[in-house]
């Protein structure tokens, strides 16, 4: 899933607390339909627009107190 601005994520819940279909708010915000499926199941978990899932993977060997 691409990035999507916490703007367009309050904008497509709205949306579909309006009761819209998810293709017709894809059209709307321009972004595929599948992913407003995404940005509002991670809203029903979070139910906060700034939430960015955390990244998978080994941790950096350096951080900013390093360097």
């Amino acid at each position: 899933m691409v990035y999507t601005s916490p703007t367009k994520v309050t904008q497509i819940v709205a949306l579909k607390k309006l009761s819209m279909d998810n293709k017709d708010i894809a059209q709307r915000i321009g972004i595929h339909h599948t992913t407003v499926t995404c940005i509002l199941k991670c809203f029903e978990k979070s139910a906060y627009p700034y939430y960015i899932k955390p990244k998978t993977g080994w941790p950096h060997k350096l951080d900013a107190h390093n360097i």
